[in-house]
């Protein structure tokens, strides 16, 4: 399958631009897609990765990892006297979709930024949203089912 048809599209976040998008390298990975939304709907930045990998087992972990990866960048860079990892139930979206946001404030500062994986088949989908204010669970449920519908339709 080829990942950019399976990618996030501007109808997809409301007021949103794409900032970068194109082919990229993961390791392993047969194929990758990159898109960059600034912004990106209700977040300052959305940006997606897509990954065609050689197996079902392997697009998994390679989601898993990123997003496990993702949320240890924030508990290293701020520690964890700072940072709040909240799970986001996004079971009804199904193809194996986890999330969560990750909340990071201190020295007069706050941070927050929302990731979710899922994966269908040989395809891993990680998508990261950041944003500058607090992000509602409702949104991030919002997100993972719109690349839930991308991913599916381009699978088809």
């Amino acid at each position: 399958p080829d990942p950019a048809k399976a990618i996030l599209q501007t109808s997809d976040l409301a007021s949103s631009q794409i900032y970068a998008e194109g082919y990229d390298y993961f390791p392993g990975a047969l194929s990758t897609y990159t898109v960059d939304f600034e912004p990106g709907g209700s977040f300052d930045d959305v940006e997606q990765t897509i990954n065609v990998m050689p197996s079902t087992d392997s697009a998994a972990f390679s989601g898993s990892l990123l997003g496990a990866e993702a949320i240890a960048f924030e508990l290293a860079f701020a520690g964890s006297d700072f940072t709040q990892v909240t799970p986001v139930d996004v079971t009804s979206v199904d193809d194996e979709a986890q999330a969560a946001i990750v909340s990071i404030s201190g020295f007069g500062q706050s941070q927050n930024e929302a990731v979710i994986t899922l994966h269908s088949g040989v395809v891993s989908d990680v998508i990261y949203a950041d944003s500058g204010s607090t992000i509602d669970p409702s949104d991030v449920q919002s997100l993972a089912q719109a690349a839930a519908t991308r991913l599916d339709a381009a699978l088809q």
